[in-house]
């Protein structure tokens, strides 16, 4: 690398927001390529998951919060090594993995490195790993595999008595932990659920109602 992109690559590395403001772009499904310009209750969200280790959100479809979350990811594997990521998602894998692969061919080529796409994970040469398991399967081992970080994206399908106990050893002994529910799909239950959790645990909560700027 140059010394410039030495530079780049570094300010990248500790400035999350510049790593975007700069250099990621996503495929718009009307406006083709473009570049991924954040709104603040994105930057807000940016900041809390560097600060708090268990964040749940409450939000809207279509805002951006899943492809927000998969550049978080991207930004982590890519300038930090052996990352292990594990992303629980009610959707298609292969869509997923396509996405990120996206985002990472948008990128400057200095920024890349060998990055190996298989079915259900990738593979960064740095050592990290991003992992995704459809909500689907009935038992997620977050220990097992030592993760550092776990998002449940549209978690409304993953609320259970297993996934929650599995969860509980997994934040005490330091794991970062990601949800995001949309309001519509809640019932009464998991409401409860999620209350119960969030007066256990330090909890940074969002709720995107009101903070649409």
């Amino acid at each position: 690398m140059t010394d410039y992109e030495i530079q780049e690559f570094l300010k990248c590395k500790e400035d999350l927001y510049y790593f975007i403001d700069n250099y990621v772009k996503i495929q718009h499904p009307l406006k083709g390529i473009i570049n991924f310009k954040l709104y603040n209750y994105q930057k807000k969200l940016l900041k809390q998951f560097e600060d708090k280790n268990f964040n749940i959100i409450f939000k809207d479809r279509q805002k951006g919060i899943s492809t927000l979350l998969l550049v978080y990811c991207i930004w982590k594997c890519l300038f930090y090594e052996k990352e292990n990521i594990l992303y629980v998602t009610p959707y298609n894998c292969t869509f997923l993995i396509n996405k990120i692969k996206t985002i990472i061919s948008f990128l400057q080529n200095y920024m890349k490195q060998k990055v190996i796409f298989n079915q259900n994970d990738i593979k960064f040469e740095n050592g990290s790993n991003i992992s995704n398991i459809h909500s689907k399967h009935e038992h997620i081992k977050f220990l097992h595999r030592h993760y550092s970080l776990c998002i449940f994206d549209e978690s409304y399908i993953n609320i259970d008595s297993k996934r929650w106990k599995e969860l509980i050893p997994f934040l005490a002994n330091g794991g970062q932990c990601i949800m995001t529910f949309t309001y519509k799909y809640l019932s009464s239950f998991e409401w409860m659920r999620i209350m119960q959790i969030m007066a256990k645990y330090d909890v940074s909560f969002f709720s995107e109602i009101g903070d649409l700027k």
